[in-house]
């Protein structure tokens, strides 16, 4: 089945991770993170430096799940089975926010960490699409953002609260810009009607090499 699917792709193009635009995501990631981050030190009470912490709950949390979700479990969905966005992300999202349900504490905050992830998984699959089949700014906006709730501790879970949820809001309006600044200068958009439900015979080939020549 794996021959059939990605006879024509390299495993670094299926997983997203070809190093082209590593540096450039990384930037974007940073400017976009950036509000965020400022606003969480403001109303942060304590620190919390712990590099275990950091690198399990922020560098290993956003460097495996953007793979394994986005990239393989998404990026297969959409990419070379047709499905289209909405079927293949909310496969992939639904699985990936059922992996938080742990941060609710009874089952009001459990069913509302299961939604937000959900939701948040749906946003990163979109970056995934818009940047070329390239994980690299998901990637970096998720490990940015765990990184900035954890080091500033902030509370809530993963459903957060008003406060810090108005500034992680920047953030993702940050990164909607970004993707629409590429779209304005040239790269194609991948995720139209026409890719909402199913996706066309041949699609996935073609807007690929586009969508990558532009970003």
């Amino acid at each position: 089945m794996a021959t059939l699917l990605f006879k024509h792709e390299s495993w670094y193009n299926v997983l997203g991770v070809d190093i082209e635009g590593f540096q450039r995501y990384l930037l974007a990631a940073v400017v976009c993170c950036t509000p965020m981050v400022i606003g969480y030190a403001y109303l942060s009470n304590a620190l919390n430096l712990s590099i275990t912490g950091i690198i399990t709950g922020s560098i290993y949390a956003g460097v495996f799940e953007e793979i394994i979700f986005r990239a393989a479990l998404f990026g297969v969905l959409f990419r070379f089975c047709r499905w289209g966005f909405i079927p293949a992300a909310l496969i992939s999202s639904t699985i990936f926010g059922l992996g938080h349900i742990y941060q609710g504490h009874d089952a009001i905050s459990a069913v509302m960490a299961v939604a937000i992830t959900t939701i948040a998984g749906t946003w990163f699959a979109w970056l995934f699409c818009e940047c070329g089949y390239r994980i690299w700014f998901p990637l970096w906006m998720h490990i940015f953002m765990n990184a900035a709730y954890g080091i500033f501790s902030m509370s809530g879970g993963a459903a957060g609260d008003l406060k810090g949820n108005l500034f992680k809001a920047t953030a993702i309006i940050l990164s909607i810009v970004y993707v629409n600044l590429l779209i304005r200068r040239g790269k194609p958009r991948q995720i139209t009607l026409s890719t909402l439900f199913k996706k066309r015979p041949g699609f996935s080939s073609q807007h690929y090499k586009l969508a990558t020549q532009n970003t």
